[in-house]
C-alpha cells in the first residue's frame, strides 16, 4: 500500500496497446475497440462497490485508464491472513456484493454480466466491498 494521503488522488493505468499495434493487425484493433468501449460504459456506471472511471485518455503509444484510487486488501488475502470471517461480515459482504451485481444486472438497457467473480476481485475497502477487474465482464450492444 502507498503513503496515507489526506486527499484523494488519481491511479493510471497504463493499458498496452502501442499505436503501431492499433493499425498493423485487424485483432489489434478489434481489441483496442473493445477497451475503448468497454472504458467508455464503465465511465458511466456510478455505484459505491463500483470504482469510480474518471477518464480514458491516449496518447501516441498508450492508451490510459484513469481510476479511483482504493486503498484495501483483497477478499482472498482477508480470509487467508485470518482464516476465516465471522458471520456477521459475511452477510454484511454478501449484501453489498448482491447490490452490486443488482446494478449492473439493471444498468443501462442491456445487463452488464460480470464473469469473473472470485475472492482475489473483491477488494475491501474500510469496510465496504469493491468490485475490481472489469476485463472478462460482457458488455452487450
Amino acid at each position: 500500500m502507498g503513503p496515507a494521503v489526506s486527499e484523494p488522488f488519481f491511479w493510471r493505468f497504463i493499458l498496452d496497446f502501442p499505436s503501431t499495434a492499433r493499425s498493423s493487425a485487424c485483432r489489434s484493433f478489434l481489441e483496442y475497440d473493445q477497451f475503448r468501449r468497454e472504458a467508455l460504459i464503465l465511465k458511466e456506471l456510478r455505484h459505491p462497490g463500483i470504482p469510480i472511471v474518471y477518464d480514458v485518455e491516449e496518447d501516441e503509444n498508450y492508451s490510459y485508464l484513469i481510476e479511483e484510487y482504493l486503498e484495501g486488501e483483497s477478499l482472498y488475502d482477508l480470509v487467508k491472513s485470518q482464516g476465516y470471517l465471522p458471520q456477521r461480515l459475511v452477510i454484511h459482504y454478501g449484501i453489498q456484493l448482491t447490490d452490486i451485481m443488482n446494478y449492473l444486472h439493471l444498468a443501462g438497457t442491456t445487463p452488464l454480466l460480470y464473469l469473473d467473480l472470485q475472492p482475489r476481485n473483491l477488494l475491501v475497502c474500510h469496510g465496504s466491498v469493491k468490485l475490481i477487474d472489469f476485463d472478462h465482464a460482457a458488455f452487450s450492444g
